[in-house]
């Protein structure tokens, strides 16, 4: 028998999926874990801080998955002129078993500092099973919290009302606010372009063919407006150790360097300036395929 869907009552599960990978450079050594990843970016050299990010998507055209697979947002804090060494992520998880859970996560360089995850029911065609997901994170007035909200949609119609998981940041994270767009900088001799905005997908060390994960109506809120990201040029990027200007580089902290993924996810995608494709800008749907997508492609 499936799971129930979630609806009306705050639910916590058992962590199915840890989708942050956190690559890190000290002191000239490198230590990885292995995570596939593939994703975008605002490619933009003007940093736009931002308080609120909103976005939705969905699973439709899944059939199956080998490892916890799913669609990521990621940003890094920004402090008064630069970022700060905490970022924070808002995954979508699917399970080998058809489970669907939202897994925020906050990391710095030591490790993650915060999780959770929500249990928001299963993938499939049934009525009771999701159909889509809407998903929010966003500061409170005073910059002492951080709250991440999901919310899933059902083949029936109905939604469910989860409460909001909340992070109280420590006296290590200064962070007043999220930040999108790119900033060079040269560490070490090397010139690292980190691009503070991300969205993708990312598995929990491969998977087979049948998965396909779509991602749409992303929007980042700011004192005075908003942006959606399908008005913005948005380029595609993975893991590489060598290629800096397109590595999947989100964060610095001094000796401290922090990458989305630390390994070259074989899959593609569909979007709007592809050959053929019939989705809107903004849209992006990833898939699994044996030939990744190039680093640099602008999707919209």
């Amino acid at each position: 028998m499936k799971n129930p869907k979630v609806n009306m009552t705050p639910v916590v599960a058992t962590s199915v999926i840890a989708l942050l990978l956190v690559s890190t450079l000290v002191a000239g050594q490198q230590a990885f874990a292995a995570n596939p990843y593939i994703g975008g970016y605002r490619d933009s050299s003007t940093v736009k801080q931002f308080q609120q990010f909103t976005g939705k998507m969905n699973f439709s055209g899944t059939t199956s998955v080998s490892q916890p697979t799913g669609t990521v947002v990621s940003t890094t804090g920004w402090g008064s002129t630069d970022p700060t060494n905490v970022f924070y992520q808002a995954p979508v998880a699917i399970s080998t078993t058809g489970n669907i859970t939202g897994e925020p996560q906050i990391w710095n360089p030591t490790g993650k500092l915060w999780s959770q995850s929500i249990a928001l029911g299963m993938h499939g065609s049934d009525p009771e099973d999701v159909s889509w997901v809407y998903y929010t994170f966003y500061w409170n007035s005073l910059r002492t919290t951080v709250s991440f909200y999901y919310e899933a949609h059902y083949n029936d119609g109905t939604v469910s009302l989860i409460s909001p998981k909340v992070y109280t940041k420590g006296s290590a994270d200064t962070s007043t606010n999220f930040a999108s767009g790119y900033k060079n900088q040269t560490i070490g001799g090397s010139t690292y372009k980190f691009k503070f905005l991300q969205f993708g997908a990312e598995s929990d060390g491969g998977s087979t063919t049948g998965w396909q994960m779509k991602m749409y109506d992303m929007i980042y809120y700011y004192s005075g407006g908003s942006t959606n990201l399908s008005s913005v040029v948005a380029r595609s990027m993975e893991y590489s150790s060598t290629d800096l200007t397109h590595g999947t580089w989100i964060n610095w902290d001094s000796s401290y360097i922090q990458a989305i993924g630390d390994s070259k996810y074989t899959a593609n995608a569909d979007y709007d300036l592809k050959s053929g494709s019939s989705l809107p800008p903004g849209e992006v749907v990833w898939y699994k395929d044996s030939t990744s997508l190039p680093k640099g492609t602008r999707l919209w």
